[in-house]
């Protein structure tokens, strides 16, 4: 007898599927997504048989849940809910909506997302990309300059150990009713100061100035500073080679940095290498000091012991102030603290070394090493302290100009393919994209073109710094700091140039766009965009009527000193030689009649800067160098007073 056996397992797709699917899908998909699903689940079932199938269904069903439609799914509650309760005003926007939630523009899908589509632009319109570039790149290339300039200025000194607690000490000198700071200190001073208790070590450096190392080439003439052996406890130069305490040992051992022993003997294997400094008789070279990794404001060529000094002093080859408490103007005192709190316990101590002079009274100050740069202009004789902070705010400035400039550049670019983009931004909008979303996704492109100008800008800067005047010896710290820095300039440029065209293209309507382009008035009404081409192009005459009126100066100055200097008068650069040397060698020849020195001629842009206190007004003043010949020789006439004394000491000031 045949007996028929029916399956035991169910051949329709599992009811628990089924619910899932229409509790989470849309209702205008639901129909069509679960027809397909029970289509196939129709041909599997004689294939596979029924168990397999309906787990297969299942594992379907579980990948529709998706997070939107899980907020779909609350929203229509939240919805439901809402019409049961009673009806009432509503004071605040709901945070649920019926309709689709656009995800966050800081999402990090919507990042990734507008991080593709850029670069697929980016890369599909190359030219133009390329011109983006390479504009944004020349205008950004001054401001990375500019940045590795104050990244310098606020690098300087940090490479010392225990920067905290380093100090220098100031001297404040009351003439005449009026005050002025110097940066130098009297030698006599230090004594005093190794006998206080939260001191832990003093250093005493005398500047010197420039003399100059006889050798078979020539004189080189090199600055020179008499220091100590604590020099190298307390700041952080290096020795190569040599000992700190030979300073102390031998007084005619002299010090030279690597880039100074190179540049006289071409190699830093010169230990024992006697020279020969004019007028301060010979040395021995015992020590060669690494240069230092960064800018400080106390740069090194040269260093002799300042036991020196005291011998000469008696040759009389330099000023006798080791002992003189009226000669602070050339030498520096520096200290190290037992901690970073006995700031002001130092500066209540120097008040009780206060000294009154013969025309003057001295008070002292501690400053923090760290106060040094940016530089003071108040503080005298601080030569080496760097770029003041009225010369930081200029140079932001100007980096935000030039951030603007390239920013105007960018936009008429950009605004030049609006209507290439135009049904972009319409189809965008057509299947959804709010007016934000179409925002973020052009200021995306512009922050990827200016991060790629900033990657073609760095290497150009470092390789042309060799060849930009005074940026060859400017060093820096290439650190996080510098880096996040730049890359922030770059960021910050590239949605100030993204802002205007991403504000403008967003706001076409799709229907208008995709309808019939011609009806579209892009610039109607847009002042601020007229607004920016004659900035623009004002900007650029400026810059062009600058550099004429820079190379006409620089004509008519020439042509003013060929007029003025009569033709019997030869014009020599001292290129750092001492004037009174090379006077008395030409003044030997009988060709010459007779000799002067002034800074009048060769740089007349870059005369002194001081200030002069007058009927209680502090007024700012250029100055010249000269000697008294050149009054006489030049033909000057005096209203009042006398020509300058030819006998003059160098320590007076008139």
């Amino acid at each position: 007898m045949n007996k028929s056996f029916s399956d035991p397992t169910p051949q329709h797709p599992p009811r628990w599927a089924d619910r899932l699917l229409s509790w989470l899908t849309p209702p205008d998909l639901l129909e069509e997504l679960q027809g397909d699903l029970h289509e196939q689940f129709a041909q599997r079932v004689d294939q596979v048989g029924s168990w397999r199938v309906r787990w297969w269904y299942g594992l379907e069903a579980l990948k529709v849940i998706r997070p939107y439609y899980l907020r779909r799914r609350v929203a229509r509650l939240a919805n439901r809910q809402k019409e049961l309760l009673p009806k009432r005003r509503a004071t605040t926007r709901p945070y649920y909506t019926s309709e689709y939630l656009s995800p966050s523009l800081l999402n990090p899908d919507m990042i990734r997302n507008y991080v593709k589509i850029a670069w697929r632009n980016l890369w599909k319109n190359k030219l133009f990309s390329l011109v983006n570039i390479l504009s944004l790149s020349l205008s950004m290339a001054v401001g990375v300059i500019l940045f590795t300039g104050l990244k310098a200025t606020f690098d300087t000194d940090h490479f010392h150990p225990e920067l905290n607690q380093l100090v220098r000490v100031l001297t404040q000198e009351t003439k005449e009713g009026e005050q002025t700071k110097w940066a130098t200190a009297p030698l006599p001073l230090a004594t005093q100061l190794d006998n206080v208790s939260f001191v832990e070590k003093t250093v005493k450096v005398r500047l010197a100035g420039r003399h100059n190392l006889q050798t078979d080439k020539g004189d080189v003439p090199i600055d020179i500073k008499f220091s100590e052996p604590s020099f190298f406890d307390v700041f952080g130069f290096q020795l190569v080679s040599g000992t700190a305490q030979s300073l102390a040992n031998n007084s005619t051992t002299l010090f030279l940095t690597k880039k100074t022993a190179e540049k006289i003997f071409g190699s830093t294997n010169v230990l024992g290498h006697t020279v020969r400094f004019e007028n301060l008789g010979y040395f021995t070279v015992g020590g060669i000091i690494q240069d230092p990794p960064l800018e400080t404001h106390l740069p090194i060529e040269a260093m002799l012991s300042i036991s020196a000094t005291e011998m000469l002093e008696k040759k009389g080859a330099i000023p006798t102030t080791s002992q003189d408490w009226g000669g602070f103007k050339s030498s520096a005192i520096y200290a190290r603290l037992k901690s970073e709190g006995n700031l002001e316990k130092l500066n209540a101590k120097l008040q009780n070394y206060n000294r009154k002079l013969d025309k003057s009274n001295l008070q002292f100050l501690a400053q923090p090493l760290e106060d040094i740069t940016p530089g003071k202009i108040a503080i005298k004789n601080n030569p080496n302290a760097g770029t003041s902070w009225e010369d930081v705010k200029t140079q932001l400035f100007i980096i935000l100009s030039l951030t603007l400039l390239a920013a105007f550049n960018y936009i008429s670019l950009a605004l030049a393919r609006a209507f290439s983009r135009a049904q972009e931004v319409g189809v965008r909008k057509t299947i959804g994209a709010t007016r934000g979303q179409v925002i973020g996704q052009f200021l995306m492109e512009s922050t990827l073109v200016a991060l790629f100008a900033l990657l073609f800008t760095v290497p150009c800067v470092i390789i042309l710094a060799h060849y930009i005047p005074d940026m060859d010896d400017v060093t820096f710290s290439w650190d996080i700091a510098l880096l996040v820095g730049l890359i922030t300039y770059a960021v910050i440029t590239g949605l100030v140039a993204g802002a205007f065209p991403s504000s403008l293209l967003s706001a076409f309507q799709p229907i208008q766009v995709l309808r019939k382009m011609q009806n579209i008035k892009l610039f109607r009404g847009v002042a601020v965009y007229k607004a920016l081409i004659v900035v623009q192009f004002s900007v650029t005459i400026m810059f062009m009527i600058l550099v004429v009126i820079v190379a006409d100066y620089d004509r008519k100055n020439n042509a003013i000193i060929s007029s003025t200097v009569p033709s019997n008068v030869l014009t020599l650069d001292l290129n750092g030689e001492k004037y009174q040397n090379l006077r008395n060698e030409i003044s030997q020849l009988s060709q010459v009649e007779t000799t002067l020195a002034t800074n009048w001629y060769y740089e007349p842009i870059k005369m002194g800067k001081d200030s002069v206190t007058l009927n209680d007004k502090t007024l700012e003043i250029n100055y010249v160098s000269i000697d008294p010949r050149t009054i006489e020789t030049e033909g000057i006439s005096l209203i009042a007073g006398q020509n300058f004394s030819e006998n003059m000491p160098i320590s007076t000031e008139q």
